[in-house]
């Protein structure tokens, strides 16, 4: 698989569940692995629609340069408490959805 394909599955996979949690394992920039527990909300996604056009556009330009994702991970479980991360589609090593364990090499 190359790496456009992976980036391409994994941007899918995330997408695909919306306001379904979801786990990503992913190395990150410094080279340790995290652990998010996370989901593409509407709310993210309604926040970043038009509050700023073009820094919103410069955004979203850097972010599918750099084959990245946003995704608002669950901070406190059990609480209504999130915080938005960037996942690196490229390094991503597991997403577990719906009970269906998806492994990247």
């Amino acid at each position: 698989m190359t790496i456009e394909e992976k980036v391409e599955i994994v941007k899918s996979l995330i997408r695909a569940h919306g306001n379904q949690f979801l786990t990503v394992d992913f190395v990150k920039k410094d080279g340790t692995l995290r652990h998010l527990m996370c989901h593409r909300s509407k709310v993210l996604e309604s926040q970043v629609k038009g509050t700023a056009p073009e820094a919103t556009a410069a955004r979203k330009e850097t972010l599918k340069k750099r084959n990245m994702i946003s995704v608002e991970e669950i901070v406190k479980p059990g609480c209504a408490e999130y915080q938005w991360r960037t996942v690196n589609c490229e390094t991503v090593k597991k997403i577990v959805a719906n009970g269906q364990e998806h492994i990247f090499d």
